[in-house]
């Protein structure tokens, strides 16, 4: 009787053992394709930020240069100081 007990252990463990590879390979086979899907979301999302932010990065730059290219003589004086109003200037008047 205990060889037919040992016998029904070890087939217990064998199945169970090839019930959780079944399960494993299951799993993995259900995973990895979703795993990849959101991947390549996340790289295709980042190569459009990334392209996004190098127009930003370009127009700035071309924004400062058309800056840098207007002549800085062109400014007009101010009418008064800084401290023309503190010390009873009429800049409400």
């Amino acid at each position: 009787m205990d060889l037919e007990q040992r016998i029904k252990a070890y087939r217990f463990v064998a199945y169970s053992a090839v019930a959780f590879s079944v399960v494993a390979v299951i799993s993995v086979c259900v995973t990895l394709p979703m795993v990849y899907n959101y991947v390549h979301h996340v790289k295709r999302t980042m190569h459009s930020e990334i392209n996004f932010c190098k127009g930003s990065a370009k127009d700035i730059w071309s924004e400062v240069n058309h800056l840098k290219a207007i002549p800085a003589g062109n400014r007009t004086a101010r009418q008064a100081g800084y401290d023309a109003g503190v010390n009873g200037g009429s800049a409400s008047a």
